[in-house]
């Protein structure tokens, strides 16, 4: 018993102080475009600096975004949040996403994905795209539960609580989140697609989801800028 615990401090600690040290001096000392992935649990994106609150792997940075980020104001060019706010409360996601904007430099760009509440609570309509997401979610997450029994009811349920959700968007919300950040520019995009081909085609949430069009159905995307002036 002793002998795990002291792994694991000595795990943490690695995690938080000497591997982060590396991390943060490779950033200070890379050239080119700095893009950060945070949120990246077990699909880091290559070329980007990948950062978790639980790395599960050595080349992801320890970062708990609910706290101020250990990055200099102005540092990336680019920053991906890829289905991690709904993760956090409303306030907590409301100051990541401040944060976010102090660590992009000028001119630099933001994605973000999460659940759309809209479509969430609207699976009790009858439609293919509605009758689609509620059987995949069912067979993949839910199946140890009810089965076969695929209804809207048990997926709307498990969409809030399940994964350590906390906090559900529409859009209109999200965009009003990112405009308090002082985000300017916030177009909508989707999954797998951007214009901007340095975002396009990043997404990984499918690897955990299994199914890429479970992502495309349920997600809200949008990306926004932090202005030069």
């Amino acid at each position: 018993m002793e002998k795990n615990l002291f792994k694991k401090i000595t795990k943490k600690i690695i995690e938080k102080y000497i591997w982060k040290y590396f991390l943060l001096n490779k950033i200070k000392n890379q050239r080119g475009l700095l893009k950060l992935n945070l949120g990246a649990g077990n699909n880091p994106i290559k070329g980007w600096i990948n950062a978790d609150i639980t790395p599960r792997s050595w080349n992801i940075l320890y970062v708990d975004v609910k706290k101020k980020m250990p990055f200099k104001s102005n540092t990336f060019d680019y920053i991906m949040l890829e289905h991690l706010i709904e993760h956090l409360s409303w306030q907590d996601g409301k100051k990541m996403l401040k944060e976010c904007f102090r660590i992009l430099k000028k001119g630099g760009k933001l994605r973000i994905s999460t659940p759309n509440i809209i479509f969430v609570v609207s699976l009790y309509k009858k439609n293919s795209n509605n009758e689609y997401y509620t059987r995949k979610i069912t067979r993949r997450f839910l199946k140890n539960l009810y089965k076969k029994n695929c209804r809207p009811v048990f997926v709307i349920n498990n969409a809030f609580y399940n994964w350590g959700h906390k906090f559900l968007y529409d859009q209109k919300l999200l965009v009003e989140a990112l405009q308090e950040a002082r985000f300017k520019e916030i177009k909508r995009e989707y999954y797998g697609n951007s214009r901007d081909n340095n975002l396009n085609k990043i997404e990984t949430h499918e690897k955990g989801v299994g199914d890429i069009k479970v992502c495309q159905i349920e997600s809200i995307v949008l990306e926004a800028l932090k202005r030069k002036n």
